[in-house]
This record gives C-alpha cells, structure tokens and sequence, in this order.
C-alpha cells in the first residue's frame, strides 16, 4: 500500500509540471517546463517509449531553431538555472548543430555551443548554409 501510494506521489508531480513546446521534425521537439526560459530540445530514443523525451542537451534558453533532413541549427541565450528562475542572458547566444543521423544519446550528436564564426565554419563544412532559423521565439522571458 506505501508504495502505491508513493507511485501516486510522483505522477502527481509529474503531472502538475506545466509543459509545452513545438514539433520540429521527426523525433524532435522544442519544450518548456514550467517557464517558457527553460525552452530547449528534447528528442525520443529508439530505446525509450514514443511518448518518453530527453534532453539531447543544449542547457535553456533555446530561441532560434532552423532544421533540414539531416541536421537542425539552434541558437540559445544561457540562463541562470533553475535556482535563479532560469533568467536569460541576452547579451551571449551561443550556437548548436545537432546531427539528426546519429542516435541521440550518441557522441558527437550535438556540436556546441559555439560562437557566430565556429558556427558558420561548421554549417559551411557541412554543407548546411542554407538552413535558415524560421522557428523563432522572443529572446527575453
């Protein structure tokens, strides 16, 4: 009976964490909790349920996302964390490629963060230029 009710407990909890977010494609998707500084992009693993996302591990606050069939380019403000109610540095935005052919928990899935001129390098050396950002979300929370 104690752990029934411990089983309650935590989906409870699990429940009452708002969240919400886009689809970007496929198995990936932006997601909040809580609060919309919190937005980054979690993905679902073939060994994992459908309904079952991770972090693929770009920290909060993803604002710019652009993706084609291989590869999605994301932008991010760092935020002060969960302990600070995860407020968003405007100031640094740092820049992510995540290769969508590679398992997600694989190495080498998510090169990052890199700075505007790392960034550019890389998409021209994988041929990933004309990838725009047409997911675009407000920069401050």
């Amino acid at each position: 009976m104690k752990s029934n009710y411990c089983i309650f407990l935590v989906v409870l909890f699990i429940n009452s964490c708002g969240t919400d977010g886009d689809n970007i494609c496929r198995n990936y998707r932006l997601v909040w909790i809580d609060l919309p500084s919190s937005q980054t992009i979690y993905a679902t693993d073939k060994k994992l349920s459908k309904s079952q996302y991770v972090s693929i591990g770009i920290p909060a606050f993803v604002f710019g996302v652009g993706h084609d069939k291989k590869f999605i380019i994301a932008k991010q403000h760092p935020t002060n964390g969960f302990e600070g109610s995860f407020k968003v540095d405007t100031n640094i935005t740092n820049y992510y490629i995540i290769n969508m052919n590679l398992d997600t928990f694989e190495e080498n899935k998510v090169i990052g963060p890199l700075n505007i001129t790392s960034f550019d390098s890389a998409r021209f050396a994988l041929k990933i230029e004309k990838i725009k950002f047409d997911m675009n979300y407000p920069e401050y929370y």
